[in-house]
């Protein structure tokens, strides 16, 4: 079979040299939905209280990262803790079980999972981030109470956490509205867009507090000889106030993201054509018609032979539907003693 590949020039001749392909993130490819999965939440109560336990386990780790000055990166993409029994033999593991049962033990918490859970709703992303919004505040202060306790942080910065959790405005989660939407999907959907609206106000003002006023947790902040913040330290604890904000505001929709690429994880893909003369691909792929279309044989089991390796390629079915899945049923690569 006869494959053609549209390349701009440079990337053609580099590709060629090395006797490599590039492979594309699913960000580059031009449908931007090709290669999506919806996933979702349903589950029991059970499932709902694994989630939240490893929902404040994750953010004491996000906590731990940024104090061990993790860069954003780190915050973003380390701090969802997959398997939390990994720590058991370890002193860690103790005060992450206790974290996870002080939480539990929150009405509010139970409220939801029963909620949830009883009813086997169908969550989706933006449910999901507005329930772990409503206790995220909850979350973190028991984390810097756990702290101060465990003598892992001063209770004069701990405390001071709190003071400014404190004065943020409490905002109840529309239980009735919910409720009276049970068997309407796209009720519910209403009640969290204009719950969500609130909450992005409540998080505009947590990014004000702790990205501006709060100064408990930056380190590294050195003074000339008058007193003055040293020039290149500016740009640092511009930085160290950005990730702070991001696990005391943002957090929610970052383990979000981290639970999605868990079951959805990143993946790459290099496309060919079955033709040479397809105005849209060399205007897309070739550099505005200034490229080249490479052209390729695959053997008798189709695949590209390359310097060091084979290559196979199948052929592309689109199918109409969206692919779903439900998180709590994408647990493959855990064992029991993980996900229990």
């Amino acid at each position: 079979m006869r494959l053609y590949h549209y390349r701009p020039i440079e990337n053609a001749l580099l590709e060629l040299g090395n006797g490599t392909f590039h492979f594309a993130a699913r960000e580059e490819l031009n449908d931007p939905i090709e290669g999506y999965v919806h996933v979702f939440w349903q589950g029991d109560k059970a499932a709902w209280e694994g989630l939240f336990r490893n929902y404040i386990c994750s953010i004491s780790q996000a906590i731990e990262l940024y104090l061990l000055q993790g860069n954003e990166d780190m915050l973003h993409h380390w701090t969802l803790i997959v398997d939390i029994h990994r720590f058991d033999d370890v002193p860690l593991g103790k005060m992450l079980e206790d974290l996870g049962n002080m939480f539990l033990a929150d009405q509010e918490v139970q409220r939801l999972a029963g909620f949830y859970g009883n009813h086997a709703l169908k969550v989706r992303e933006a449910e999901l981030q507005l329930i772990l919004y409503f206790i995220h505040k909850k979350a973190m202060a028991l984390c810097m109470q756990k702290y101060m306790d465990s003598e892992l942080i001063p209770r004069e910065q701990g405390n001071r956490v709190l003071e400014m959790f404190s004065r943020s405005k409490e905002i109840a989660f529309p239980f009735a509205a919910m409720e009276q939407a049970i068997s309407d999907e796209e009720g519910r959907a209403a009640v969290i867009k204009v719950a969500g609206r609130v909450y992005e106000d409540m998080k505009e003002l947590q990014y004000i507090q702790f990205g501006f006023d709060d100064e408990t947790f930056l380190y590294g902040k050195r003074r000339s000889a008058d007193g003055a913040q040293m020039a290149e330290d500016v740009i640092t604890e511009a930085r160290q106030r950005r990730n702070w904000t991001s696990v005391v505001a943002e957090f929610p929709k970052i383990y979000i993201a981290q639970l999605k690429d868990m079951i959805y994880p990143e993946s790459y893909v290099v496309c060919f054509s079955g033709k040479n003369d397809d105005s849209a691909m060399w205007g897309n792929y070739a550099d505005c018609h200034r490229g080249v279309c490479l052209v390729y044989d695959t053997d008798e089991v189709n695949a590209i032979n390359l310097k060091s390796h084979r290559l196979s390629v199948k052929p592309v079915k689109y199918g109409g539907d969206l692919l779903e899945r439900n998180f709590f049923e994408s647990f493959g690569q855990l064992n029991i003693h993980q996900i229990a």
